[in-house]
């Protein structure tokens, strides 16, 4: 996706106005050089590639404490609020474009505007989850949806168990605990090294859990089987 866009939006008195501004020279060219390492890695960036290629720990602790960067503890993911909202909104034109293209690219622009505000207001009634899907985004799910998925599925996984332990170590998946992207999947995982129903007693969260932990590798190649 950045190929198709090889720029973010940057505005100059934005810039001159925040706190950014009042930094060292060097924090601010750390700061865009991040920036730039951000966007060209499509918005999935760790601490440990930034001090690998820029070596900066001392001005990355600068920048987080200013919050102007944010990161999880438990991922070392980073994240930088301006360009995840420019990052959605790429992701969202390209749906639309490619929706657009599906039906052979004929429609008027009115049509074309009319798909945009029905877009927009897919986002505001409640119908953020599809669009999310659609364009490859995770949003976690609530203890509701967990405990009807497992319903769904008739498991015995603890839905409060499964969203506290997910919750905990930042919903990553894999040996290299990459950003989850579809936590119905990794339920099925979880079925997947529990006993047959006609063999089991009731099987506690913690139990499903500890299975995936004993079977890392293969709870690693179901989720990541390019990999």
């Amino acid at each position: 996706m950045s190929k198709e866009l090889p720029y973010f939006k940057f505005i100059p008195t934005e810039w001159l106005l925040g706190s950014i501004y009042h930094e060292s020279l060097e924090t601010q060219g750390l700061f865009i050089n991040i920036c730039a390492l951000y966007w060209q890695r499509e918005c999935k960036l760790d601490i440990a590639t930034i001090n690998q290629r820029l070596s900066h720990p001392s001005g990355l602790q600068n920048l987080n404490q200013k919050g102007l960067i944010e990161w999880n503890n438990k991922t070392d993911f980073i994240k930088i609020k301006f360009l995840d909202d420019q990052w959605q909104e790429l992701q969202i034109r390209h749906v639309m474009l490619s929706e657009s293209g599906r039906k052979g690219g004929q429609a008027s622009v009115k049509a074309r505007s009319s798909k945009a505000q029905a877009l927009r207001l897919r986002l505001r009634k409640d119908k953020e989850e599809d669009i999310i899907e659609t364009i490859g985004l995770f949003k976690k799910p609530t203890i509701e949806q967990i405990a009807e998925y497992c319903k769904e599925r008739n498991n015995n996984i603890e839905p409060k168990y499964f969203f506290d332990k997910n919750e905990g170590i930042g919903w990553v998946v894999g040996k290299n605990r990459s950003p989850m992207k579809d936590w119905k999947a990794v339920i099925r995982t979880w079925e997947k090294f529990s006993k047959p129903e006609s063999e089991k007693k009731q099987i506690s969260g913690k139990d499903y859990y500890d299975k995936v932990i004993k079977n890392y590798d293969r709870y690693n190649e179901f989720e990541n089987p390019n990999k």
